[in-house]
């Protein structure tokens, strides 16, 4: 039986069956740890960031309230009441008193800042830095809130946030008509110091950043990467705080955001992903680096299964199915481990066995069946001797003694042609003169006897059996003519067609009914009794004994009126490499 699928295969999908549920599994596992990490880290950087920008926002409140302080100091309704005209003592106290308060508010700041009072309709200024009148500040309205720009600072143009507070507040759109405008500023240095202590605190790299700005950063800022994080943030949703991630040529990061309306301006932070899920990475290239390990270990196995189980036992199976097809002489030469080399050559001893035991059965069986030729051949023998002897007896009566004395001659011959028992075959030319002199000897006992004998050349040397043909002629003499009166003929004709050999034997005599030719058709294929006629029987064995299964003899009416009896067998490999070397000499 052959081996159905191959194991190696099979082992194969057998690993990957067992395997695949551990890497879902794993692959789900490390998407939810994943996702609880990026959902830790949200949550405490945003922590984070807010706590940063309540700080700043308080410090932001706390320099607006300052401005606050300044508008509601009674010294300022003093001098708004008495007005910048008053005597000059009075004055200076006044300017002298807001000029301290100024000093110490700017001063109780941790951020480095000034203040700056302006008087617009007399165009003087109260500065803790001896900032002169700003012009140009009251050309344009004034913004409320805290405003990102550059103001002077020392005498010195320094990029910063400054706050304004008007009296009155509705003359923001024109301050050039203000009683008086406070100014509160403070450089971005001091959010970039803030920044750095931030940073020096926490893994991350954070910056203050609003589009269509420059950010501010840290001192110790990537100055790469945040440009190229800022050029990704170009539209903002209008959130207080949410996370966006963004894939750069320099990997992907994770970007938090915190909105700050006294600013304006988002606090953002950023972390390259590769960084935070290092270990989740890690972990997973590990477990797919084993799994791999696994795969290949196991592929290593199956392989050597193959070689050292599978290998021999196809080899042993295939031996089996030689041995069934009948080829015993096939031995295994594929050496294997000891168990299977053991095997094999428990099998080559019993194969040499087998073919030993068939080899010798088969003998057994060429001599039986040369025996049961000779033994058939020989039950011929004295049936035509009781013919014979009956015939030369009716004619010794008859006293017609030259048809003895030719009767005796022609027996003498035919005892000399069957007693030739070194040769089993006779050319088909030989069988055919042999029913010649037969005919003759019938001829001289049975004078309306006719025959003709109608062989094919080519079919001449062919070689049959001995004494095949006279049985089948002596039954159409005795049991089909002789019987009857008038003129009786026997036409014997040889046919090669197709690789099949027939001769034909008819007669005119009395013949045989449809149901006699099916009974006689059927005691050819039952075995040999004492109520069976043993002429016809034994043709018949004979010819299937020589030529195979397919070989014998079929009856069926004769043209004549009588019967026709057709011995038919096929050409053999010998007779038909004679037959087609002769086919081109003839031509010649």
């Amino acid at each position: 039986m052959p081996v159905k699928g191959s194991i190696f295969s099979k082992m194969i999908v057998l690993i990957v069956v067992l395997l695949l549920p551990v890497i879902l599994l794993y692959i789900y596992f490390n998407h939810v740890a994943e996702s609880h990490i990026r959902r830790e880290i949200e949550q405490s950087t945003f922590g984070r960031l807010r706590f940063f920008l309540s700080q700043v926002e308080t410090k932001l409140e706390q320099m607006s309230y300052y401005s606050a302080q300044i508008a509601r100091d009674p010294t300022m309704s003093e001098l708004q009441a008495s007005g910048l005209d008053s005597d000059a003592f009075s004055k200076w106290k006044s300017v002298s008193s807001l000029s301290e308060k100024l000093r110490l508010l700017s001063s109780s700041s941790p951020w480095e800042n000034h203040m700056n009072l302006y008087f617009p309709e007399t165009k003087e200024v109260i500065s803790t830095d001896g900032s002169p009148f700003d012009e140009a500040l009251f050309e344009t309205p004034l913004e409320p809130g805290w405003v990102r720009r550059k103001f002077t600072m020392y005498g010195t143009q320094v990029p910063g946030f400054v706050y304004y507070l008007i009296e009155p507040a509705s003359y923001r759109q024109r301050p050039r008509d203000a009683t008086f405008v406070i100014e509160v500023g403070f450089p971005e240095r001091s959010l970039v110091s803030m920044l750095d202590e931030f940073k020096a605190g926490g893994p991350g790299d954070p910056f203050f950043y609003r589009p269509g700005t420059v950010p501010i950063r840290s001192r110790t800022s990537d100055g790469q990467t945040v440009p190229i994080i800022t050029g990704a943030l170009r539209s903002l949703p209008e959130q207080h705080s949410w996370t966006q991630e963004i894939r750069t040529e320099n990997g992907s990061f994770l970007v938090y955001l915190v909105y700050s309306e006294r600013l304006g301006m988002y606090l953002a932070d950023y972390y390259p992903e590769e960084s935070l899920f290092s270990s989740v990475h890690n972990s997973r290239t590990i477990f797919y680096l084993s799994i791999a390990s696994l795969l290949l270990i196991s592929l290593i196995g199956s392989l050597l299964f193959h070689r050292h189980v599978q290998t021999p036992v196809r080899v042993l199976v295939r031996a089996v199915q030689r041995l069934k097809q009948g080829d015993y002489s096939y031995r295994i030469r594929h050496r294997g481990e000891a168990e299977f080399e053991y095997l094999f050559d428990r099998y080559n001893g019993m194969a040499a066995e087998l073919q030993m035991l068939i080899e010798h059965v088969y003998e057994e069986k060429l001599r039986s069946r040369e025996a049961v030729l000779k033994q058939l051949q020989s039950q011929i023998n004295p049936h035509f001797l009781y013919n014979s002897l009956n015939t030369i007896k009716t004619m010794s009566i008859l006293g017609n003694v030259e048809a003895v004395e030719s009767m005796i001659v022609n027996l003498g011959d035919f005892y000399r042609y069957t007693t030739r028992t070194e040769k089993r075959l006779a050319a088909v030319r030989e069988e055919a003169e042999f029913v010649r002199s037969y005919l003759s000897i019938q001829q001289l006992r049975m004078p309306r006897l006719s025959f003709d004998i109608d062989i094919p050349q080519e079919m001449e040397t062919l070689e049959i059996p001995r004494i095949l043909l006279q049985p089948i002629v002596e039954n159409a003499v005795v049991h089909g003519i002789e019987n009857r009166l008038g003129a009786g003929t026997v036409e014997i004709q040889g046919e090669l067609e197709a690789g099949w050999c027939r001769l034909i034997v008819s007669d005119n005599g009395k013949g045989l009914s449809g149901e006699a030719l099916a009974s006689l058709e059927l005691r050819l294929q039952t075995p040999l009794t004492e109520n069976t006629g043993c002429g016809l029987w034994n043709v018949h064995q004979r010819l299937q004994l020589e030529f195979g299964p397919e070989s014998g003899i079929s009856f069926s009416p004769s043209p004549l009126g009588g019967l026709c009896v057709e011995l038919k067998w096929p050409v053999s490999q010998k007779d038909r490499k004679e037959l087609t070397a002769r086919v081109p000499h003839s031509a010649g």
